[in-house]
């Protein structure tokens, strides 16, 4: 059996971090929807934004 990798072993302690601080992919992607929600309604911002992604649901699934 090989050694795990250095990528592999920095990516295991961050996930053990994220885990204990309660950050999962729910969390994440709550906080990546209201943060392009609140960008979509800008007056100033949301009209950039809406020029440049035609699609939101794989878009925001991408982030």
């Amino acid at each position: 059996m090989t050694e795990p990798s250095y990528a592999e072993r920095a990516r295991a302690r961050k996930m053990a971090q994220a885990n204990a601080l309660g950050i999962d992919d729910a969390l994440i992607s709550n906080v990546v929807e209201k943060f392009y929600g609140a960008i979509r309604s800008d007056a100033l911002l949301g009209p950039i934004f809406e020029s440049h992604v035609a699609d939101w649901t794989p878009h925001l699934a991408r982030m």
